[in-house]
């Protein structure tokens, strides 16, 4: 489930940030209980700082997500296809990943994936200054002809 998507849904408008916690996880709950595949949904940048994320994890797992992707862009945040977006320190990021991972169910529904999209980093230097988000539980779940929760592989990097 896409932030512009829904945006578009809802408000015919682009991604720029005005859906809230609320109407996304609400969104995705309803895509989640029409379909019999796992559904992967947009949670922004968390929505604010780690105690935030915390709570974005917990509201998306309550509605049946089976993963989120967490963005490290500041607020207010952009729609990746928009150009002049600012990112958080990698420390901050960090910090986000382990908030949402310690927040993780029991269940293993949801699972976190940092995903950044600035134009102005080359995305191998992005991802060489923030190893550091590797190995403090950050996962990714890889979706490969996904027909049901069983097919969806994980895959630790």
């Amino acid at each position: 489930m896409t932030g512009m998507g829904t945006a578009a849904t809802i408000y015919g408008l682009p991604d720029v940030g005005l859906l809230t916690l609320t109407e996304m996880v609400f969104n995705a709950g309803n895509i989640a209980r029409a379909v019999d595949i796992p559904v992967i949904a947009d949670a922004d940048n968390g929505y604010g700082n780690a105690v935030n994320a915390i709570r974005t994890v917990r509201e998306y797992e309550r509605a049946g997500v089976a993963a989120i992707q967490i963005e490290d862009q500041a607020f207010p945040k952009k729609c990746g296809h928009m150009d002049d977006k600012v990112l958080i320190s990698c420390e901050e990021m960090v910090g986000k990943v382990r908030a949402a991972v310690a927040a993780r169910g029991r269940g293993g529904h949801a699972d976190r994936r940092p995903y950044g999209r600035a134009r102005r980093h080359r995305p191998r230097r992005r991802a060489a200054a923030c190893r550091g988000r590797r190995g403090r539980g950050g996962r990714r779940r890889v979706p490969r002809g996904a027909r049901g929760r069983g097919r969806v592989r994980s895959r630790r990097r």
